[in-house]
């Protein structure tokens, strides 16, 4: 779990969903977004392509109908393209959980018990960064 969570190599946060997302197999996809840098700081709204496997798909979009933030970490190291690592989606309330993918299912709950009381502030300290080591201590801490 944690070596998943520390590849982000990008972060984009997701605008809007594109019509018509492919549903099978790993496919580029065009995002409405804006990049996310370790700062939190985000860049000017941008369409970015991106290989997303169609099981984050149901999360991106019910994080964006729940008018909720959503982010993208991208990789890229030993791929073949950059494509969504994980996503994280962040409540209004500052709730957050892992949608979509192999984190969201038996990872996330191993990860929010690992990390106790500590889970939203730490997956929000996370956002943004594309420190292995950086996000490994965070995850460690």
């Amino acid at each position: 779990m944690d070596n998943t969570l520390a590849s982000a190599e990008r972060w984009l946060r997701v605008l809007s969903m594109p019509e018509g997302a492919i549903r099978e197999g790993t496919e580029n996809v065009d995002f409405d977004v804006v990049p996310v840098d370790a700062d939190q700081r985000e860049g000017s709204p941008l369409t970015a392509t991106v290989a997303v496997h169609p099981s984050f798909l149901p999360g991106i979009e019910d994080g964006l109908a729940a008018q909720d933030d959503v982010f993208l970490a991208l990789a890229s190291n030993g791929l073949e393209r950059e494509g969504v690592a994980y996503v994280i989606v962040r409540g209004a309330d500052g709730s957050h959980h892992l949608a979509g993918g192999e984190c969201a299912h038996g990872d996330e709950e191993f990860l929010r018990s690992r990390l106790d009381g500590s889970y939203d502030a730490t997956l929000d300290a996370v956002i943004g960064m594309t420190d292995r080591h950086g996000i490994e201590r965070i995850l460690a801490s």
